[in-house]
């Protein structure tokens, strides 16, 4: 880090993540989370990628929630092991 709160590292990582989604004319990301039922950090998690998507993708991503106890074969195909967890 750069600095004691790492403000320029954030900084540097936003204009670099604002120049990937500038490179094509309509990227839409596709993104799931990974949770483990409606518990405190699964619901913490969604509200969190909800907030950062509709900030930096408004209108450009997809959002898939995923709770590993009602399908717990797609844990295995993309190798999740720790939740919550974002894919994309």
């Amino acid at each position: 880090m750069n600095n004691q709160n790492g403000q320029e590292d954030i900084e540097d990582l936003s204009a670099e993540f604002k120049q990937l989604i500038t490179k094509s004319e309509n990227p839409i990301f596709c993104l799931r989370l990974y949770v483990a039922g409606a518990n405190y950090n699964s619901l913490k998690a969604l509200q969190n990628i909800k907030q950062i998507c509709e900030k930096y993708l408004p209108g450009k991503y997809q959002l898939e929630v995923i709770d590993i106890y009602q399908q717990p074969g797609l844990v295995l195909v993309e190798n999740v092991f720790a939740v919550p967890t974002l894919v994309k």
